[in-house]
């Protein structure tokens, strides 16, 4: 069971293949607490597979999202603006004000594109959106490579992986969504 949890700080494929396994594990407990422990001492991309993991298992996914949303971590709160974002008892404009202004276009890009599309978007959002629109991204954390890219790139200046796109994200809700009350 330690040794699951550690292969989640393993190569990528070896850290997916631990959470997914992790993921139907009865000792919820011990895995959460097993993450906790070694979270910050991983790559990016490993903490981006144990923080999806604990969100998808932890009885108190919520109360740890809400936590999340405020560290320094940029992984750590784009898995918490998609826990959040998927959550109904969630408000729209609450999520948009905690993400949608984040230092990370990742964080930015994950709570647009985890929106349900069956939620109603009202004119002031839909307004902070487009404003958004007409600004320059800001730099992100490549989960791959696990460096910064800078501000209004779509691919990692570094490894050239294929990262955040803001605003094809948020053009495509905008066409889907309609104003709502």
């Amino acid at each position: 069971f330690r040794s699951a949890i550690q292969l989640l700080g393993s190569t990528r494929w070896i850290a997916q293949v631990a959470a997914e396994a992790l993921s139907s594990c009865p000792l919820v407990q011990f895995v959460v607490r097993g993450v906790d422990e070694r979270i910050q001492t991983w790559e990016a991309f490993n903490r981006l597979v144990a923080g999806e993991l604990v969100m998808k298992v932890d009885p108190s996914w919520r109360k740890r999202a809400y936590l999340w949303k405020a560290l320094d971590d940029p992984i750590a709160r784009r898995v918490s603006a998609e826990a959040l974002a998927k959550d109904s008892s969630t408000p729209v404009e609450d999520l948009l004000d905690w993400f949608l202004n984040d230092g990370d276009a990742w964080v930015r890009t994950a709570v647009i594109e985890a929106l349900p599309s069956s939620c109603s978007l009202n004119a002031l959002a839909l307004m902070r959106i487009r404003e958004l629109l007409a600004t320059t991204p800001p730099n992100w954390l490549c989960f791959w490579c696990n460096k910064i890219s800078p501000a209004g790139t779509t691919s990692c200046a570094h490894c050239h992986i294929t990262g955040p796109d803001f605003l094809s994200s948020a053009s495509k809700l905008l066409r889907t969504h309609t104003c709502g009350t």
